[in-house]
């Protein structure tokens, strides 16, 4: 039920509005040219991401901590 991969990079410049579209994403974190996400496909996402024309750098691929997947269950859906 839990992402087992959380992913994180540098971009730099700004993401598309519609980057993460699409994407079996959660706790997605967009802020100041850091990128955070946790997903159960890393390899998909990041597939999706370089051919919609996002550059990542420092790019890092490990697993959720505890931390997370308590965040990732507890937390409410953003609205739109």
């Amino acid at each position: 039920r839990v992402a087992g991969k959380r992913v994180a990079f540098t971009v730099a410049r700004p993401l598309p509005a519609d980057a993460f579209a699409g994407l079996v994403v959660t706790a997605l974190d967009v802020s100041d040219g850091r990128v955070r996400f946790l997903t159960s496909e890393p390899e998909t996402a990041l597939r999706r991401l370089f051919e919609r024309g996002v550059e990542p750098h420092d790019l890092e691929v490990a697993g959720a901590d505890l931390e997370e997947a308590v965040l990732s269950l507890t937390r409410r859906p953003e609205r739109a």
